[in-house]
């Protein structure tokens, strides 16, 4: 079973193309990272952000994937901080307006 996520990523301590690699290698998609930017400060910050589409296969867990990410990173550089946060694109919550469609109704 697979199951499609919108991944965003949050990294410090880790630079941008190991990053950038790691992420379309491992979950074979493409991911813009930038920095962020500390608007308070009007200000890049040195945390690197990016989103990108990724589906989950063989019953991998949105927790096991953040493990291997955290995982593979914190081998790099053991003070590195990753965060990441999964969307699970399959079931949004939604409202619904308007008229309700019966297959038999006749308009």
């Amino acid at each position: 079973m697979s199951r499609n996520y919108l991944l965003t990523l949050k990294v410090k301590g880790i630079a941008p193309g190991r990053v950038k690699m790691f992420i379309e290698t491992e979950f074979n998609t493409s991911i813009d990272i930038d920095y962020g930017f500390d608007y308070k400060k009007n200000i890049k910050t040195m945390v690197l952000e990016g989103q990108t589409e990724v589906c989950l296969c063989g019953g991998m867990t949105e927790n096991e994937a953040h493990d291997k990410i955290a995982e593979h990173f914190k081998s790099i550089n053991p003070k590195a901080l990753i965060n990441t946060q999964w969307t699970d694109l399959e079931n949004l919550p939604y409202d619904e307006y308007g008229d309700d469609f019966l297959e038999n109704d006749e308009g």
